[in-house]
């Protein structure tokens, strides 16, 4: 029962990473177009 949970985390963890690497992909992109 704890794997899951764990795995879970784990997919959380990626996902937000991913959403970090795409703000800090756009947001350097916007200061520098602007």
């Amino acid at each position: 029962e704890d794997e899951i949970p764990a795995s879970k985390k784990l997919i959380r963890l990626l996902e937000e990473i991913d959403c970090d690497i795409e703000i800090a992909g756009i947001l350097p992109s916007v200061e520098k177009d602007g």
